[in-house]
């Protein structure tokens, strides 16, 4: 065969080649948009899309999903002009989110929409992006009531300055207060749980983990047991089989800190400011409880769970 004649044999296979080639980039590209664990993770499979030539509305979607999982509204509200102009020619193909219609895709704009009124305490535009949301997309009825649900709570909770004079008791049986808990510290964390479910008492664990990396940065936790009529005998008996060494207390009958926070279900942590205002009231696990941290800590590293 002559030298020629290979080179050409060479470069027709290059070029078979090449569709797969791209194929493979594009594929990687794309599972890397799926679940970005960091804001500067998200932006690097961002310009790994676009130099893979990935669609606008991929990767504006993907970007959507991302802002929406950690909540983070300053995100969501850059993103809605973008996201308003790719919605004109909206493929399923296309979806990272596994979106079936233009209308599931116009439900969630209205879901970031009324996270971003959430955060800007704008009722009638969260009300009427909830009511729009559900209209568009019925399905995600239940996304928006868990909104509703998160935001009911936390306007209630806005009203509300805990006195830190408050009756307590410890799991030994000795009285303190709120107050005496705080102390000096920039903000107290309340975690409540239960010794009637093994799924709250399997939490402790992490209570535990979470106290010692907030008492570094200067915030006491604290766990409260729910079960008032159990009297200390549970909560006491955990607190030694586990060592643990942070204040742990019993719910009081008379004056009651789990119905005076709203604490309706499990697991739950309620973050108090100096000044008695609840900075967080809700999941551990929510991405608002680091997000509600890092106004009190804005150069805090990654909250350790």
């Amino acid at each position: 065969m002559s030298f020629l004649r290979l080179i050409c044999c060479v470069f027709a296979t290059l070029l078979l080649a090449l569709p797969n080639a791209r194929a493979d980039v594009q594929e990687d590209a794309f599972h890397r948009l799926l679940h970005p664990v960091s804001l500067s993770e998200l932006e690097a499979a961002v310009a790994a899309a676009r130099a893979a030539g990935l669609s606008r509305q991929t990767i504006a979607e993907a970007r959507l999903i991302f802002g929406m999982r950690t909540e983070d509204t300053k995100l969501l509200g850059s993103l809605l002009p973008e996201l308003e102009e790719v919605e004109i020619d909206f493929k399923p193909q296309n979806s990272p989110g596994g979106l079936k219609s233009v209308e599931q895709f116009r439900g969630l704009i209205c879901y970031a929409r009324a996270m971003k009124a959430a955060e800007d305490r704008d009722e009638d535009a969260f009300r009427a992006q909830v009511d729009e949301g559900i209209w568009k997309f019925p399905q995600q009825a239940a996304l928006f009531g868990n909104l509703v649900v998160k935001y009911q709570l936390a306007e209630h909770m806005s009203h509300l300055t805990v006195d830190f004079s408050m009756p307590l008791n410890t799991s030994k049986g000795e009285p303190t207060t709120l107050s005496d808990l705080l102390g000096t510290q920039k903000a107290l964390l309340l975690e409540f749980w239960s010794s009637r479910g093994e799924d709250s008492v399997s939490s402790v664990p992490s209570m535990i983990k979470r106290a010692g990396y907030l008492k570094a940065l200067g915030i006491v936790a604290a766990g409260v047991n729910i079960d008032a009529t159990d009297g200390d005998l549970a909560a006491e008996k955990l607190r030694q089989q586990h060592k643990i060494m942070f204040p742990w207390l019993v719910e009081q009958k008379e004056r009651s800190v789990t119905h005076l926070l709203d604490v309706a279900s499990l697991p739950r942590a309620v973050l108090i400011s100096q000044q008695g205002r609840i900075l967080f009231n809700g999941n551990p696990d929510d991405p608002g409880f680091g997000n509600a941290l890092r106004r009190i800590l804005p150069t805090m590293p990654g909250l350790g769970r």
